[in-house]
């Protein structure tokens, strides 16, 4: 089986239309739709329902669909097998991270990469939040070390473990700080209501190119909120530097949290989902991409808060890659 047509009947699933699915896979809608109506005339029975130009998988779609993964799993891995057996393997890999995480993940990765490919060929992209996701799309990258927030992704799937949330910092200070917490792996709890009432004191925030800065600028605008805004920066070591100065408020990930000096911490009000990796929907990962959305994960658990939840790709990703 062809990943290509794989790749066409993903995008269809995906985007539930024929004309944005052609858009992404940069191929005409007609040949698309020739390849569709030519697949479901071979098999003798529709993969997909028509409504008012929507498309959604049929019972049959969704067997078919579910099943030429699995096929591909078992052409991949006899492949590799084969390679393995000639000496003559080569791999490749392309992550896309950012710098202030990035770093360290890869530093605990890449030697437990080594050991299982000696001959990996290993290509890093570092990128804030959408370069990164830019860098998927255009396939520069086939796995991106980042968070998941299914809202502004959609053309990604992600083998998701749990889920998080940005932290609320407030200097010791503040009339506010009575409340909170000294501990981020512990912070307090606050009300929108009190949130809200915060006007006195400046903001540093995420920068509009990080998932993170969308999220805040998305609930500021549901709520009306319009705080006295510093400084706005996509680097989290610049935020926490910024923060541990005790002229200002702001966000940051618990994920890479540390101890700031005379701040207090409160959860908030935007979750986000903790992901192994990030894929491209329309893209069957490869079992080193797997392998290394694996250890993403075993890196992250390390020191994470976080509430455990997981979906059936993060399970079919332990347990292919603990064989």
């Amino acid at each position: 089986m062809n990943t290509k047509h794989l790749a066409y009947l993903s995008a269809i699933a995906e985007f539930g239309s024929l004309s944005a699915a052609a858009r992404k896979l940069k191929i005409s809608q007609p040949v698309l739709s020739r390849y569709l109506a030519k697949t479901e005339q071979e098999l003798g029975t529709p993969l997909f329902y028509r409504l008012n130009h929507r498309y959604a998988l049929t019972q049959a779609g969704a067997i078919y669909l579910e099943g030429a993964r699995k096929i591909l799993d078992i052409q991949s891995e006899t492949l590799h097998t084969f390679s393995q057996m000639s000496g003559s393997e080569r791999q490749y890999l392309s992550i896309g991270m950012t710098p202030h995480h990035g770093g360290t993940a890869i530093a605990y990765m890449y030697p437990r990469l080594i050991r299982r490919y000696p001959s990996l060929d290993l290509n890093l992209k570092e990128s804030y939040s959408y370069g990164q996701l830019q860098a998927l799309h255009n396939g520069e990258v086939s796995l991106c070390l980042n968070y998941y927030q299914p809202e502004l992704m959609p053309m990604v799937q992600a083998p998701i473990f749990g889920i998080s949330s940005l932290l609320f910092a407030l200097p010791v200070h503040h009339p506010m700080a009575k409340y909170g917490s000294t501990d981020f792996s512990r912070p307090a709890r606050m009300s929108r209501d009190q949130f809200l009432t915060i006007t006195d004191i400046p903001f540093v925030l995420y920068g509009p190119n990080t998932f993170s800065g969308q999220l805040i600028d998305q609930f500021f605008q549901k709520e009306g909120f319009s705080p006295i805004t510093a400084f706005r920066s996509d680097n989290t070591a610049t935020i926490s530097g910024m923060l541990s100065s005790g002229l200002y408020a702001g966000f940051i990930l618990n994920m890479t949290a540390r101890k700031l000096p005379d701040m207090v911490y409160f959860t908030s009000f935007l979750p986000y989902y903790l992901a192994a990796g990030l894929f491209s929907a329309v893209h069957q990962p490869t079992e080193i991409e797997r392998y290394a959305a694996f250890l993403h994960y075993q890196f992250l658990k390390q020191d994470a808060v976080y509430t455990p939840r997981t979906n059936r790709f993060m399970e079919e990703l332990i347990r292919k890659s603990q064989k």
